[in-house]
């Protein structure tokens, strides 16, 4: 296993703590940032990097960056309370965001200096959305592939959105995912078909289903034992032959097992990942090389604490520690794969309205430790997204900010 850099961010925000349905927390202390703490105000809104290095003083990482441009995704700065970004072919940001005021989800795209944005609720005249979760996916052309949930009879409902020249809304079975950071996930195929998996919260199981052109065929893919559960936190990744690889949080006696499904609509098959890492919050990933890769929080006594890396070559699979319980408690983590299959890392969590955000990346050859700096950005950190683009270059999307490497 290679070696890993932890860098900080530390961003002073307004807002409530956002741990989601993971149980009663303890009192919330600060980290203890250190003597070097200070923040490095560049003067122009950057943020700015501590220029502490390791020994070698090498700082390798296949690319090259000093501080971070803090840009606001539209001049409202409407839209943070859940954040998804990915990278377009052209190099261009795309994010899917919660409006804070009236619970709209907006689509936004890079355009030129600025922002085009799109309410994709009004648009798919499927009204106010009421989810604490969304999740999006561009496909090999570059549409965008979203998902929400909607009140309807007293239960929250799944709906997908696609924009193909407009913007078309379909329910997604009848499953009530609930409303307290709901857990679900897209990804889309080789010929661009849309896959969902979610946690029903009715059965307490995990749900897939694939678009067959029309509508979306439903299946369950783990039915837990009776007083078990499986599914929260089900994130989803496709392989270039067509299998599936779900990642999910799954509850066994009582206690939390990190779980992997892989297969095709009809045909499952089911394992329990060793290690402290439990599924929640994180991301499935995929490398060229067909090696899995979960990154997720361990769960203790019902915090989402530690972040872990799961790793599957061949049969095998290893775990490597990112950071520990004692380190950081998170509200989200999100993770994306590099150029040379290596995972970047963003989590996040809100302490006493001021919010944190932690990025780990490969850096040379030992690990080493980076702070980064910034003044207000927005509101407590509900939510991390991280993309990488063309030249592996990192974005962090925040609050209702995208962080862009200078």
């Amino acid at each position: 296993m290679r070696a890993w850099s932890l860098c900080l961010l530390a961003l002073g925000c307004g807002g409530s703590d956002g741990d989601a349905d993971l149980g009663t927390r303890d009192a919330d202390v600060a980290p203890d940032l250190g003597a070097d703490a200070a923040p490095m105000d560049a003067g122009d809104g950057s943020v700015m990097a501590d220029t502490a290095m390791d020994a070698a003083g090498d700082v390798s990482t296949g690319v090259e960056f000093t501080s971070f441009e803090r840009e606001p995704f539209t001049p409202s700065g409407c839209c943070g309370a859940e954040v998804n970004i990915a990278i377009a072919s052209d190099g261009g940001e795309r994010i899917l965001a919660k409006e804070n005021r009236n619970g709209f989800v907006f689509f936004l795209a890079r355009d030129g200096d600025g922002w085009s944005d799109t309410n994709v609720t009004e648009a798919t005249s499927l009204g106010r959305p009421f989810s604490d979760r969304s999740a999006l996916a561009l496909d090999s052309r570059d549409r965008p592939h979203v998902l929400f949930t909607l009140s309807v009879d007293s239960a929250f409902r799944l709906h997908y959105a696609t924009l193909d020249d407009t913007w078309r809304g379909i329910p997604i079975g009848d499953s009530d995912v609930n409303n307290l950071f709901t857990h679900f996930a897209i990804a889309t195929d080789a010929s661009d078909t849309p896959h969902v998996v979610w946690f029903d919260r009715a059965t307490l199981a995990l749900r897939h289903a694939v678009f067959n052109g029309t509508d979306f065929d439903v299946e369950t893919v783990d039915t837990p034992a009776a007083g078990d559960q499986s599914g929260e936190y089900a994130r989803v990744a496709i392989a270039g032959d067509g299998t599936v690889h779900i990642s999910y949080l799954a509850i066994v006696s009582g206690m939390p097992v990190l779980r992997h499904a892989s297969g095709t609509p009809g045909s499952w098959t089911l394992e329990d990942v060793p290690g402290i890492g439990a599924g929640v919050h994180g991301s499935m990933l995929i490398d060229a090389d067909g090696n899995l890769h979960i990154v997720s929080t361990g769960l203790v006594g019902g915090r989402a604490d530690g972040l872990y890396w799961s790793v599957r070559e061949g049969t095998n699979w290893t775990e490597v520690e990112l950071a520990s319980p004692d380190d950081f408690r998170f509200s989200d983590v999100d993770a994306v794969l590099d150029s040379q299959g290596r995972p970047w890392v963003a989590g996040g969590r809100s302490i006493s309205g001021r919010g944190f955000a932690m990025l780990f990346y490969p850096r040379g050859s030992e690990r080493a430790q980076l702070e980064l700096r910034g003044d207000v950005i927005g509101d407590a950190l509900e939510s991390v997204g991280i993309a990488l683009d063309a030249d592996d270059a990192p974005f962090v999307a925040v609050a209702n900010n995208l962080l862009r490497p200078q």
